[in-house]
């Protein structure tokens, strides 16, 4: 007993050592939109739609993604502690614990030796791959599933152990919660497939077949029904992609193959990994790069061949990194899909990695069953203590990426020049900073990768109009927002071209869109009632900026904009409003850093406010 606290007590202190920095770290990336600028995280009463709705609801257009149970862990963070991301970093590293000593305990029951489990669960703990999921809030969406997935099977295990319903039932619950948290949940049918042929076909192939339809059926019609549930609220098949068919077959399949060589070699040698992994399409078998990767499969192949014929543990785990890594892979082979690459995709077949090393490391060593033990073998243990250490320096080295935004698309950049993410996040980024040359810079890189993305079009439109070229700039936005018309985010970028052209008419148009697509983002009611105003639509702009206020409160959004356009927009309307607004918005200014910018519009509220009041102040 005094064993397993301190093994308990060990796993969880060394994932707070290799991941405690990242509690000082911030929001990035994806964190923004889901967490960030979300409606479902805010409020209690948002919980039916959050079940209703998909992943990515009121922000993109990305519907296939089903994961209420990641916004209800991001809702109840944001009820304790807020917008302050230092509670949200402090639940993914607690899960991340939680996972680990979920492995310690399933390998315990499978392998029945304390310091396989062990060896097995602190690698875990530790290993750099796990960063991005634990050092990025949206990261949360791996440790869940992974949780869920875990518990799951363990239940299912001691069931098959006792026999008891109420056991059963834990592993049935566990499973459906894996499934609403990430689509990989759906390969533990799989998995368990595997396991009652590794562990129990010893009754013949009879028997197996009646132990898996008795234990796994009905979790697979819990599968059939939730896939039918999501359908119906996603209102699209699992993974829709537009652009080419299955001419690209062989291709796909090629970049597969290459995919998962290095899924599985940078699980084994996790350096050098970048924050955003880009893979280009290989398109000959007699590409060095095909080539290379299945030069690197056979060896991995073969030695889990070897292994599993001395083991039944080893065949089952070995199984289990090949099975959830499945999905991952799979989906490049789907009709119009980019490839798609991150370490983050190995955070649950990594537990069968783990204890493959585990077991690996204990044939070394000899069979023991204490640290202490005269028997244990010094050189291995040395060697296995070093290896330890350098995946935990990694593993802090790496946590670093992730502290901030401009710190992660540089590092996506430095590790990943092809990186079309850090290239046009990087160009928002600077436009946003009034950086022009930078951001030039960084869009014609990303026009040079994906001549025809939306994101990058419209970001260098809005470059273009910026610069001085809002004929072309326009152009170049308009094509861009055909490629994605449904993009909220795009429509408020085409809107600022036209409030630069002079023409707020159409700018009003595409802010109306915005607020359509986006309806709980603040921002694009009041940059509507501005553009109204401005196009001489007073009534109307008021009505907008009505609209924005309801959204603010319901967002709890805060911005010195909002005083600034219901001063102009009540100029007229309400004069005693307008000057409350403007007031508020000049004690803002006051109270900000001081520059030239924030001069110019000080000078600008105390005209008004003049004006309003008619006389001097």
């Amino acid at each position: 007993m005094r064993l397993t606290v301190f093994t308990l007590c060990f796993i969880v202190c060394a994932v707070g050592i290799v991941f405690g920095n990242t509690l000082s770290y911030g929001f990035v990336w994806d964190d923004h939109f889901l967490i960030g600028g979300s409606y479902f995280v805010r409020h209690w009463s948002a919980i039916p739609k959050i079940f209703t709705s998909h992943f990515w609801s009121g922000h993109a257009d990305w519907k296939m993604y089903y994961r209420p149970l990641i916004n209800v862990t991001y809702l109840v963070d944001y009820q304790v502690w807020g917008l302050r991301p230092l509670g949200f970093h402090l639940t993914n590293v607690l899960v991340h614990a939680g996972v680990s000593l979920a492995v310690f305990w399933i390998c315990s029951m499978l392998v029945g030796n304390w310091l396989t489990a062990f060896v097995a669960a602190l690698v875990f703990a530790i290993h750099p791959v796990h960063s991005q999921s634990v050092s990025f809030i949206s990261g949360r969406t791996d440790l869940v599933s992974t949780l869920f997935f875990l518990l799951a099977f363990a239940l299912y295990h001691r069931w098959r152990a006792h026999g008891r319903g109420v056991v059963y039932a834990g592993a049935t619950l566990a499973f459906l919660l894996a499934l609403l948290s990430k689509e990989v949940g759906v390969m533990l049918p799989f998995v368990l497939v595997a396991y009652e042929w590794s562990f129990g076909r010893e009754h013949g192939a009879r028997a197996f077949l009646a132990r898996t339809a008795r234990g796994v059926g009905p979790l697979l019609l819990l599968l059939a029904v939730f896939l039918v549930v999501r359908l119906l609220v996603l209102s699209d098949v699992l993974l829709v992609r537009a652009g080419p068919g299955w001419d690209n077959a062989g291709p796909r399949i090629l970049t597969t193959v290459k995919v998962l060589s290095w899924y599985a070699w940078v699980t084994i040698i996790p350096y050098p990994v970048s924050p955003s992994q880009a893979t280009t399409i290989v398109r000959s078998a007699l590409d060095p790069r095909f080539l290379l990767a299945v030069a690197g499969l056979v060896p991995l192949a073969g030695g889990m061949i070897v292994a599993a014929r001395r083991s039944r543990v080893a065949f089952f785990f070995a199984a289990w990194f090949w099975l959830t890594l499945a999905p991952s892979a799979a989906i490049n082979l789907l009709p119009g899909s980019e490839p798609i690459v991150a370490d983050r995709f190995l955070y649950l077949p990594s537990v069968g990695f783990c204890v493959l090393l585990a077991l690996g490391l204990r044939w070394l060593i000899g069979d023991v069953r204490d640290i202490e033990t005269e028997q244990l073998r010094r050189g291995p243990t040395v060697a296995f203590a070093g290896g330890l250490a350098l995946f935990a320096i990694l593993t802090i080295w790496r946590n670093e990426y992730w502290k901030d935004d401009l710190r992660l698309y540089y590092r996506m950049e430095d590790t990943d020049p092809q990186s079309l993410l850090a290239a046009v996040n990087l160009g928002l980024m600077h436009l946003t900073r009034l950086e022009a040359q930078e951001a030039r810079v960084d869009f014609e890189k990303a026009l040079a990768i994906a001549p025809n993305n939306a994101r990058v079009l419209v970001g260098y439109g809005l470059l273009l109009a910026e610069t001085g070229q809002p004929e072309e700039g326009l152009r170049q936005a308009l094509r861009g927002l055909g490629f994605e018309p449904r993009e909220g985010s795009l429509h408020s970028l085409v809107g600022r071209v036209y409030i630069i052209k002079g023409d707020y008419d159409r700018a009003s148009a595409h802010y109306r869109e915005a607020a359509r697509l986006q309806p709980h983002v603040p921002a694009n009611y009041f940059l509507l009632a501005y553009t109204l105003l401005h196009a001489h639509h007073v009534p109307q702009a008021a009505r907008a900026f009505e609209q924005g206020l309801d959204a603010a409160r319901s967002m709890q959004w805060q911005h010195a904009v909002i005083d600034r356009v219901g001063g102009e927009v009540y100029a007229e309307l309400d004069p005693s409003r307008a000057i409350e607004h403007w007031e508020r918005y000049a004690a803002t200014l006051r109270r900000g850093p001081e520059s030239a910018a924030s001069k110019a519009e000080l000078k600008e509220a105390d005209d008004a406010l003049r004006k309003l009041e008619g006389r001097p102040r």
